[in-house]
């Protein structure tokens, strides 16, 4: 028995143009009622794959048949709660990262702050007259305590430091004279190098005290300062206690905050 070869007739376009101009097209329509193929069918659907362990289905069972319950419909409540976990997941998973997220940024936040606070600036306050009416008292200020890490204070700089004589109190003072500068006061005047300091900032009149005396002058050691209040009448500054050292300053007082006149 020879088998017999099923050839396939191909139409070329003029072919096709021909055949369809002897036939009606309309005796191959051939009518169909797909609504209810359709009925059920949602915009989109995603698909989801449960894996149940045998041990589940075994207990299920048993519930099943200790609670005299139809086996399929008590699985098919499980397998539908599944499935409601399977959807929420997505917005369980973006919940939680939001959460984390904000918890990182938080933390964060607080570790710059607490760097920043220890050892890039600090709140200051100004109390007292010494340095009136440029800095007044119970006002805000931030103190830069990297201003001096690489440069020095510079004349006119208002800086903070340990005060010499009361360890833990800190002066809010104006640097006046740099390190190998001669410092002399006469007249209620500043002399810095036998020149008169100009001084727009400063009240009241510079009298001389201890460092140094009236008629005498001295000289700025190495790595110190000579700082004085700028209220010249209501100030213990250098004329007191003398230089302070680059080691002692603090930093350099910022800008005003709070209770900014």
């Amino acid at each position: 028995m020879t088998k017999q070869k099923t050839t396939q007739n191909v139409l070329d376009a003029a072919e096709e143009n021909a055949f369809w101009q002897k036939n009606d097209p309309s005796q191959f329509a051939v009518d169909a009622d797909l609504s209810d193929q359709f009925t059920n069918l949602k915009p989109s659907t995603k698909i989801i794959t449960l894996r149940v362990p045998e041990h589940l289905l075994t207990n299920l069972k048993l519930i099943a048949n200790k609670r005299d319950i139809p086996y399929q419909s008590l699985l098919k409540h499980f397998l539908q709660e599944k499935v409601n976990e399977e959807m929420q997941t997505p917005f369980l998973q973006l919940r939680r990262n939001i959460v984390r997220r904000t918890a990182i940024a938080a933390i964060s936040l607080f570790v710059l702050v607490t760097i920043s606070y220890g050892f890039v600036v600090q709140p200051i306050r100004a109390q007292g007259s010494s340095m009136v009416p440029n800095y007044q008292t119970n006002t805000y200020y931030l103190l830069d305590k990297l201003a001096y890490a690489v440069g020095n204070p510079q004349r006119g700089d208002v800086v903070v430091f340990s005060s010499p004589t009361q360890p833990k109190s800190s002066f809010f003072k104006r640097v006046v004279a740099l390190p190998g500068e001669k410092v002399g006061i006469n007249g209620g005047n500043i002399y810095i190098n036998g020149e008169k300091l100009y001084e727009p900032y400063a009240t009241g009149q510079t009298q001389a005290k201890v460092f140094p005396t009236t008629n005498q002058e001295i000289m700025v050691p190495g790595n110190s300062y000579y700082v004085l209040g700028d209220n010249r009448d209501s100030s213990v500054d250098s004329r007191d206690f003398g230089f302070i050292t680059k080691e002692n300053v603090t930093g350099k007082v910022s800008v005003c905050y709070w209770n900014c006149q």
